[in-house]
């Protein structure tokens, strides 16, 4: 998944995945950093995209 599809992502579900949608974003080779601060994942790309999302229990329409 190129950055660019990771943001059109990660808008579409509002910044909040699953732990099955976060275990496959994070399987991007784009991903160079992935932190988890503050109830908070942050990623970075190897293209300069930083991204921040939540975890939640169930999927959100």
């Amino acid at each position: 998944m190129y950055s660019e599809e990771i943001k059109q992502y990660l808008k579409k579900k509002k910044y909040l995945l699953t732990v099955e949608e976060y275990l496959y974003l994070i399987e991007s080779p784009q991903i160079r950093e992935n932190i988890y601060r503050d109830n908070t994942f942050y990623i970075s790309t190897d293209d300069g995209y930083n991204f921040s999302f939540k975890i939640v229990d169930k999927d959100i329409k």
